[in-house]
């Protein structure tokens, strides 16, 4: 539940951060009168994002036996892809908020330029969201919708607060912490995407259980609190990507991720310094 939190409060921040973005350069340029055409683009985006919501949700639903393995392994990949991109994206925060200021003063000529800046960047978010939260869902199994709302509604808080004033967050160093964790997250993506395409048939077991450190079952349902389907054991799961008895594969796929992200990212992270 913390990694659905974790994804939805950093992709709800993201929107609101470019949302009050945009309109403080409306009021720099004092063309506030278009502000209508910001909420025109944050309202159809997210209703656009809801109904491809609801469509995933159908589309997804509809596979069993070996097909949804390799189905559940290839969105996990893929979202661990997209969450890649997204953290090495981010690291470049400077030339993005300067690209974004060009767009918006070049499209206040343009009501309709405007509404797509903004509907474009709700829309990518959305999506991104959704693909995330599904492919965590596959990792954890636990209750989806009480943890992203619950990352939504802090993260709507927080963005309240920054523009009233009410508290200063340094945005750099969240997203370098929440960049980090999320990092975390994507490799665990890439195991257990290798793991169901193992169990798909799509790659060979080359090399079985390394070791099984989760602790005996007692009773059928009932996990003992460090098993990886326990409290504690399914939040290290669905946030670091811990296993219990991994497989070898998945173990060399998520220290090879991390040795090639984390080393982009302290590259980039010592550029901005």
């Amino acid at each position: 539940m913390v990694a659905y939190a974790l994804i939805t409060f950093r992709e709800t921040l993201e929107v609101g951060l470019v949302l009050g973005l945009v309109w403080s350069i409306l009021k720099q340029a004092n063309t506030l009168g278009m502000v209508r055409w910001l909420v025109h683009g944050l309202v159809w985006g997210l209703v656009t994002s809801a109904g491809l919501a609801v469509l995933a949700l159908q589309l997804m639903g509809g596979f069993s036996g070996p097909v949804e393995k390799i189905f559940e392994g290839v969105i996990m990949l893929l979202g661990a892809a997209l969450l890649t991109t997204l953290i090495v994206w981010l690291a470049k925060q400077k030339a993005r908020v300067r690209a974004l200021k060009q767009s918006v003063l070049a499209a206040t000529a343009h009501p309709w330029g405007l509404f797509f800046i903004v509907y474009t960047a709700v829309l990518r978010e959305g999506i991104e969201t959704i693909l995330f939260l599904r492919a965590a869902w596959y990792a954890t199994q636990s209750n989806i919708f009480l943890g992203a709302a619950m990352g939504i509604g802090v993260a709507v808080g927080v963005c309240y607060a920054m523009f009233k004033g009410l508290c200063r967050v340094p945005v750099r160093s969240f997203f370098a912490v929440s960049s980090v964790l999320l990092i975390a997250f994507a490799g665990g993506l890439v195991a257990h995407g290798i793991h169901e395409l193992q169990s798909g048939g799509v790659f060979p077991v080359v090399f079985g259980e390394l070791w099984n450190i989760n602790p005996l079952v007692v009773q059928e349902g009932v996990y003992p609190l460090w098993h990886e389907k326990g409290s504690i054991g399914g939040l290290l799961k669905g946030l670091f990507g811990y296993n219990g008895n991994p497989y070898g594969m998945e173990l060399i796929a998520y220290t090879v991720y991390w040795i090639a992200v984390g080393g982009v990212f302290i590259r980039s992270q010592v550029k901005a310094s």
